[in-house]
């Protein structure tokens, strides 16, 4: 299979100086990115950049990870998310396999040359991702074995052909936390999957969150921090240009506390829902929930919120 998709879907060569302005911010690129995709494939570079979101976490996730991943991704289809990842067992073939179910392009960033069949039981995986107009890249000529070095420099790229990086789950030793430091370092915004103290399979997450590199991702909605130009949903009816901030954060902090003593505690999704019934639009909702924040009108307790 693998020669066939050589022959299919010819290998380019592209200097790094051809490639677009945004993928080439913040660090030194390699001298040549080698790119396998359709014609329509390639004009992902030109958004990568601004709409790239990368997923990773470790080979062997539990259940619910994967869940996530398939929730999340599936959220935000029909926005123009472009899902990376870097083509591993586990995370990595989740969060590319969730993309093509939802209708999303995916690009996979490969550790090795893409004449190697690297990982074998992910050949369909490769040919769909093909086939669907997504892009397999490298940085690595081809014959280049996929040696545990080369990985390290596949993260690189992974974090910095992104908007923003999302580590799902990884314990203490995870190549995840490699690229949420190159995501770091980039100034990417990072994302990690909160998880319950002293749980062994996030505790690289916990220590993102702990040292405040990483941001909580709690769903779907928590990417609205990053791209508040991005709907995730439609407001129902049209936003209201005369309304004042103020008047906003009063009404947010009213429901909070309605639903505080309805239920107990409010979290983002329900109140995004109330919301766009309102007729907000999600850039009002979420400029409006931080700011109240900011100020002190409404408390942040691992996504529980509360209003004083």
């Amino acid at each position: 299979m693998l020669n066939s998709l050589l022959a299919q879907f010819p290998i380019r060569k592209i200097p790094a100086s051809q490639l677009p302005p945004t993928l080439n911010e913040g660090f030194v690129p390699p001298p040549y990115i080698y790119v396998q995709g359709s014609d329509r494939g390639l004009k992902l570079l030109e958004r990568i950049g601004s709409f790239g979101l990368s997923i990773v976490g470790t080979r062997e996730p539990l259940a619910r990870s994967i869940n996530l991943v398939r929730q999340v991704v599936q959220r935000v289809s029909g926005n123009p998310f472009i899902i990376v990842s870097g083509f591993a067992r586990g995370i990595d073939a989740a969060a590319h396999q969730a993309a093509l179910d939802s209708n999303l392009p995916t690009v996979a960033v490969l550790g090795c040359g893409h004449d190697i069949d690297y990982p074998r039981e992910h050949s369909r995986l490769r040919a769909e991702i093909l086939a669907r107009d997504g892009l397999l890249i490298s940085e690595f000529a081809e014959t280049t074995a996929a040696l545990p070095q080369n990985f390290i420099l596949r993260n690189r790229v992974i974090a910095e052909w992104s908007r923003a990086v999302w580590v799902v789950e990884a314990p203490f030793r995870s190549g995840a936390l490699n690229t949420a430091k190159w995501a770091t370092d980039a100034h990417r915004m990072l994302y990690a999957t909160p998880c319950s103290p002293g749980d062994p399979a996030f505790a690289g997450n916990q220590k993102l969150l702990d040292d405040e590199c990483a941001l909580p991702l709690w769903g779907a909605h928590s990417l609205q921090s990053a791209w508040l130009a991005l709907n995730l949903k439609k407001p129902k009816r049209a936003s209201i240009e005369t309304r004042v901030q103020l008047s906003l954060s009063q009404e947010l902090s009213n429901q909070v506390k309605l639903t505080c003593r309805q239920t107990g505690g409010a979290t983002v999704g329900p109140l995004l829902d109330w919301a766009l019934e309102k007729g907000w639009t999600p850039q009002e909702f979420f400029s409006t929930l931080k700011q109240t924040l900011d100020e002190g009108g409404l408390r942040d307790s691992q996504g529980i919120l509360s209003a004083f």
